[in-house]
């Protein structure tokens, strides 16, 4: 392919007026209308322009306001922040084929999109192994970045067409909660905010059809672009120059009876019968691990408030993964841990995160804790599992495999055996296949895959949804990042439901269990009541 594209970041531009911002855009849509009559299809049309840094978490709570579909990624280490709002194109997938339905539709959708970045064009998709749109000078990107939390160089995406969204953990596992969000679904934003290594931008998508007039659709779009500036001036501009995107002090927190616990999902008794269940099955060699969650759905006096959550969770847990997924009058927001797997090019990301054991009260009491969970023999056996399993899920799509050492990951209130896993990925495979493959890992589900999910559908009695599943983003030369749901809740209104869940080996004790469970609900717990 050839590679038409800008070598630099997106200046900064004056939002200006109205007319300004469509004199910019008449061009690409009549270039996206002729493409599309040419070949009897909707084309895409995606154009992006330099803005200054903004508090993101704000304009992400400005567009819940007013009752836009949103999404927040924001991966601290990397310096990088994805927010989404509205919806210019989707597609969804159910059933086991939905991750390859998505990618396939996506494909298709980008072979011949109008990409505009800083009024230059960037005409095709990067050729395997070239940089893709966005990771130009300026930009972090796969040979340079900085090194982050997770011990490898870091590369973020950069301006162009991107997709953001998740899956349910299982397949037939979204159920009634998890109306709004289905059991797969991504979308390209109507209007997507980028924030890498202290760069902002804006980027305005849309699907022009074969007879649709490219005049009035660039109006639309210039209506919508200059409306997402001014928001992004109006509410978000309070701190963002000063410092990481939608950072805060911290939230104060409230008294604990400003939170009721209203039901847990299954029972607690049910659930330390499971337990007990699995560690037979796993002692006469049913399975070799199964991991068992459970829920529980909180209420309190007045609605959450997801803004400050965010915040808190920002504060407190800069080390992982924080997102926020809203559909509707619902939200699906956590700070997880673990990465499922990133793509930059060829270069393939996995982490192996099993066994855990709580933090210390002082550095000593951590230090020796840390030193059990190196040593213990059953949470060694489980980050085995976990290990061989990845390994062998990239092996058919990648043509080299290397694994790290196995340490320690300390967040504010665990700590977890890690081992980083890196491939080469074959060409022609994108993210979403990765996904695919490693999803769910033996961390996740247990092991054997198959086995232990019909274990868990028998058991936990309750449909997981969107928890424990893959969150993230796809640009539109395949690469991306997913990350496992997990110390997570989905927030309505002034109910939520929060989700743990614990690996279950054969000399698991069910108590023991049960009081990991609940170290891991006290993240999102606490963030919540923060909020109020």
């Amino acid at each position: 392919m050839t590679k038409a594209m800008t070598r630099r970041g997106p200046a900064v531009l004056s939002a200006g007026s109205e007319a300004d911002v469509l004199r910019r855009l008449v061009a690409p849509f009549a270039e996206a209308a002729a493409r599309a009559r040419r070949d009897g299809r909707p084309v895409l049309v995606s154009v992006s322009e330099g803005l200054p840094r903004r508090d993101w978490i704000a304009v992400f709570e400005a567009a819940r306001a007013r009752g836009a579909d949103a999404m927040l990624w924001y991966a601290p280490w990397q310096d990088a922040v994805l927010l989404g709002v509205g919806t210019a194109w989707s597609a969804a997938g159910a059933g086991p084929d939905r991750f390859a339905r998505v990618s396939l539709l996506w494909r298709v959708l980008v072979s011949d999109a109008v990409v505009v970045v800083d009024g230059e064009p960037a005409e095709d998709q990067p050729a395997e192994g070239e940089q893709a749109c966005g990771q130009r000078e300026g930009l972090p990107h796969a040979a340079g970045g900085t090194a982050g939390a997770h011990g490898e160089r870091t590369a973020a995406p950069g301006p162009g067409p991107l997709l953001l969204g998740g899956f349910a953990f299982d397949a037939g596992g979204a159920g009634d909660l998890w109306e709004a969000f289905g059991e797969g679904r991504l979308d390209l934003p109507r209007v997507m905010y980028g924030d890498v290594a202290g760069r902002a931008w804006v980027t305005l998508n849309a699907v022009v059809g074969p007879d649709d007039d490219p005049q009035l659709a660039a109006e639309a779009a210039a209506r919508d672009l200059a409306a997402a500036w001014a928001e992004a001036e109006e509410v978000g501009a309070c701190a963002a120059d000063e410092g990481a995107p939608g950072a805060a002090d911290g939230v104060a927190a409230v008294p604990e009876t400003a939170v009721r616990i209203v039901e847990e999902i299954p029972p607690r008794g049910r659930w330390l019968a499971a337990v007990a269940e699995t560690a037979a099955a796993v002692r006469s060699r049913v399975l070799e691990k199964a991991v068992l969650a459970r829920c529980v759905r909180i209420a309190a006096s007045r609605r959450f408030d997801v803004g400050a959550a965010l915040r808190y969770l920002l504060a407190h847990y800069p080390a992982c993964y924080l997102f926020a997924v809203a559909r509707g009058g619902d939200c699906f927001l956590g700070a997880t841990p673990e990465r499922i797997v990133r793509k930059t090019g060829g270069l393939v990301h996995v982490a192996c995160l099993a066994g855990s054991v709580r933090r210390g009260a002082t550095p000593a009491e951590d230090e020796e804790l840390g030193r059990w969970l190196l040593s213990d023999a059953k949470n060694a056996a489980e980050h085995r599992i976990v290990l061989r399993a990845i390994i062998e899920a990239l092996a058919p799509a990648c043509v080299e495999v290397s694994v790290g050492g196995t340490e320690l990951r300390r967040l504010a209130n665990v700590q977890h055996l890690y081992t980083p896993v890196t491939a080469q990925a074959a060409h022609g495979v994108d993210v979403l296949e990765l996904t695919a493959r490693v999803h769910p890992t033996p961390a996740l589900a247990g092991y054997p895959r198959e086995a232990a999910l019909a274990w868990i559908r028998e058991r936990e009695g309750w449909a997981r949804g969107w928890y424990a599943g893959p969150v993230g983003w796809m640009d539109w030369a395949g690469d991306g990042e997913f990350a496992a749901g997990l110390r997570s809740a989905l927030v309505r209104g002034e109910e939520a439901w929060l989700f743990a869940g614990c690996g279950i080996m054969g000399d698991s004790v069910p108590e023991s269990e049960y009081e990991e469970s609940a170290l891991k609900l006290r993240p999102m717990l606490a963030a919540l009541e923060a909020s109020l």
